[in-house]
This record gives C-alpha cells, structure tokens and sequence, in this order.
C-alpha cells in the first residue's frame, strides 16, 4: 500500500500519516519537514516481533542509521504511544520496520504485516 499523507490542519490541526504496507524498505521524509508528532498507532499482523524504526531524517539507510526512537510490536497485537505535549522533529520523518531489536534491518516482513498511523503538526 502507499503511504497517505492527510491535509486537515483545518479541522484536526495535524496531519495523519497513514501506512498499510510497513516493510524492511525505507519510507523516506514523510512529512516534508520539522514538526511534531504526538501519536503512533502501530498493528502487527505479523506472527513475528516487529520493530518500527523512526528517524528524524530526509534519507534513511536502512541497518546503518542509528533511529531515533525503536518501538517494539508484539506478535499479532496493537501499539499506541501518545505523548500528549508531542516529540519535536528537526528534519523529517523516515521509517522501516525490522525483526531485529537495534539499529540492525532483518526479517520477512510481508508488504501488509505492519500497518502504521502517525498523527505529526507539521511546522
């Protein structure tokens, strides 16, 4: 699935980042630019432990690139992080997801096993 990028700041005040096909390939500078995100909404229909690997970058390389922030989804369940005063951005946002906890990329990861919402304001 392709990623979806909303535009309702007008009636939300944020942007959604929508992703239904999370893999081990990058998905680079989703927002753009700098902003904040306060909320990822994370489903693993995998039978496997995935890790979302975010980064605040434009370009990402993925298994080299140290990520920002590493987010563990069980096996077959759902993750939720809100933070509700929101975690600033400088350059963009960037993610892949992995079997491997750390930086490290690896697994068979299946194009619809990781579906991912960012909720971002972007600046």
């Amino acid at each position: 699935m392709a990623v979806y990028v909303s535009n309702q700041t007008s009636g939300l005040g944020a942007d959604v980042i929508i992703d239904g096909g999370v893999t081990l390939v990058p998905v680079e500078h989703v927002t753009g630019g700098s902003g904040t995100w306060y909320t990822i909404f994370l489903n693993n229909g995998d039978s496997a432990v995935q890790y979302f690997h975010l980064h605040d970058a434009t370009t990402l390389d993925a298994g080299n690139d140290e990520p920002n922030w590493i987010i563990k989804v069980p096996a077959n369940d759902t993750v939720c992080w809100t933070v509700p005063d929101g975690v600033t951005f400088s350059n963009g946002l960037s993610y892949c997801t992995s079997e491997a906890a750390g930086k490290a990329v690896s697994g068979t990861i299946s194009s619809t096993a990781l579906k991912v919402w960012i909720v971002v304001k972007r600046d």
